[in-house]
């Protein structure tokens, strides 16, 4: 819905203006020129021209990853439960979006940088 959409886009703003720290799958800083650069995707094709001799050509195709394009959220988190009340505690320590991709003919994620919103995970 609309919240997810917020969330989603004030992600990427604030990873792309620099205003908060991305980081990649390895805990390793992006700068945002780096996360601009995460969110361009470059396809490779091999095509077949329509009429005679039907040379086969090579062609690239460049994507922007927009917030649109998201479509999972994932989240790292501690889940403390109580056996007793059956409450449960969450805390959020980073965010990520999340892209559906296809990788040899099946659907897999890719998450595209990672926002920590408690940076003690990362001096673990």
């Amino acid at each position: 819905g609309s919240d997810r959409e917020a969330l989603v886009n004030n992600i990427f703003d604030r990873a792309l203006s620099g205003d908060v720290q991305a980081y990649d799958y390895f805990m390793e800083p992006l700068s945002a020129r780096q996360v601009e650069a995460m969110l361009v995707d470059t396809l490779m094709y091999t095509l077949q021209r329509p009429y005679d001799p039907y040379d086969e050509y090579d062609t690239m195709v460049i994507k922007r990853i927009e917030p649109r394009h998201v479509s999972l959220i994932r989240f790292l988190e501690e889940w403390k439960y109580d056996e007793k009340t059956l409450e449960i505690d969450k805390k959020i320590y980073a965010i990520s979006p999340v892209l559906e991709v296809e990788v040899n003919g099946e659907k897999a994620t890719r998450p595209l940088f990672w926002i920590y919103t408690d940076d003690s995970i990362l001096k673990k």
